[in-house]
């Protein structure tokens, strides 16, 4: 399965596969998808 989405829903993302009881899953970032995750993460915390 593959799904593109904003940065801000990676956690939607990962609960959707816990649901789903999919265990094994890989999420690819690009360099500015990283930086803003990480930007959004920062934030949050």
């Amino acid at each position: 399965m593959t799904h593109d989405f904003v940065s801000k829903d990676i956690d939607k993302i990962m609960k959707v596969c816990y649901d789903l009881n999919i265990k094994r899953y890989s999420l690819v970032f690009s360099d500015k998808e990283k930086d803003d995750y990480e930007r959004f993460f920062k934030r949050s915390n």
